[in-house]
């Protein structure tokens, strides 16, 4: 999660997680997909307030670590299920799952099981389904645990406009909730559909299609990312640029080496040898002074300078001070933050909801 914004939208395959040191935050990864990217979250402490009454309203529960096993705490930092699992993910659609000795299911926010341990992985669930590994290969199965789609896949991606990415050989495509092959095994790359678009990659060229497989925006990128809002950033042959949802092109030939998508209004840029963030008329409105930087979320973006991790505002203002090993962006009103192998939470203010624990 920690990165320079928008580079965690560029996986293109869905391996099960090895040796995880911080527990990764679904519902950030969904927002940096597309998936909830481009909301305009006010900064400030009424925003603040907001999301983490919304946390509290919705019983969200956030994955903790402690003696080196897995559970879950309210917002009010409360432990509601207690550390027993290998490994954890954040709860979509009611469930989480989780990792008991060599297996994988799915629990409840109970902590009952669901889903019974029986997979060698699985990810959270989307629209109602969850990839599944079996063996070596990867299918579906419903909230009741159930096998909708048969095993039989190199690998995939969760469901998102009615849509999951499958990879048969060396090639992608994409299926229905029925396992049936909608858009051809075609590309040699695929991303998440987010919005109603996907990035696919044919003939060494990045473009977008929609659900029914047809070009939206023909291949013509060096490479490129996942919608987040209204925009993609994108790789030409003659520098960065970003489009929108036609293809157009909004910002073009920007002097920078890399970027990010845009998150609140901010996208990452590298200006000189250190990250900085523009705005959405392409103006470096935070300069280049980071080592690492992650995405903005509720007004606050994780930056990293000599080593160290703390949040700066959109203005570019640091509000939560260098100190963490690691941190990860705001979900909730809270954000994970690590100090050598403890793992904590804090509040928008940088106080501690959970105290940073081995």
């Amino acid at each position: 999660m920690t990165m320079r914004a928008g580079k965690m939208a560029r996986t293109a395959v869905s391996r099960r997680p090895r040796g995880l040191a911080l527990v990764l935050s679904f519902a950030v990864l969904a927002a940096a997909a597309g998936g909830a990217a481009g909301c305009k979250s006010p900064a400030g402490k009424t925003g603040a307030g907001r999301a983490a009454g919304q946390a509290a309203a919705d019983g969200r529960l956030y994955p903790i670590l402690e003696g080196g096993k897995y559970g879950f705490m309210n917002a009010a930092g409360k432990v509601v299920i207690a550390p027993r699992f290998d490994q954890a993910s954040d709860f979509s659609e009611g469930l989480a799952a989780v990792q008991s000795g060599e297996l994988w299911g799915h629990i409840r926010t109970t902590g009952e099981a669901a889903v019974p341990f029986q997979f060698e992985w699985t990810a959270p669930f989307s629209e109602g389904l969850a990839i599944i590994q079996k063996g070596e290969v990867y299918g579906f199965i419903d909230t009741q645990g159930r096998t909708v789609i048969e095993p039989r896949f190199v690998t995939g991606g969760g469901f998102h406009d009615g849509r999951a990415r499958v990879q048969v050989d060396n090639k992608w495509g994409f299926i229905d909730k029925t396992g049936k092959v909608v858009i051809p095994v075609a590309f040699e790359q695929a991303y998440d559909f987010a919005g109603g678009l996907a990035a696919v990659k044919a003939d060494g060229k990045w473009g977008y299609i929609d659900p029914g497989g047809n070009f939206v925006i023909r291949p013509a990128f060096v490479e490129t990312y996942a919608f987040s809002g209204e925009r993609a950033w994108v790789q030409t042959d003659a520098g960065i640029a970003y489009i929108n949802r036609k293809g157009e092109t909004v910002l073009d030939r920007l002097p920078y080496l890399d970027a990010g998508n845009f998150f609140e209004g901010r996208a990452s840029v590298l200006d000189g040898d250190l990250y900085g963030f523009i705005d959405e008329q392409g103006k470096l409105v935070i300069r280049g002074r980071f080592r690492f930087v992650s995405i903005f979320a509720e007004g606050l973006a994780p930056v990293n300078t000599d080593g160290k991790w703390g949040y700066i505002d959109r203005n570019g203002k640091l509000v939560i001070g260098y100190q963490y090993d690691l941190a990860q962006p705001f979900a909730g009103g809270l954000a994970q933050v690590q100090i050598g192998d403890k793992i904590g939470y804090i509040d928008r203010q940088g106080k501690y909801i959970r105290e940073p624990k081995p």
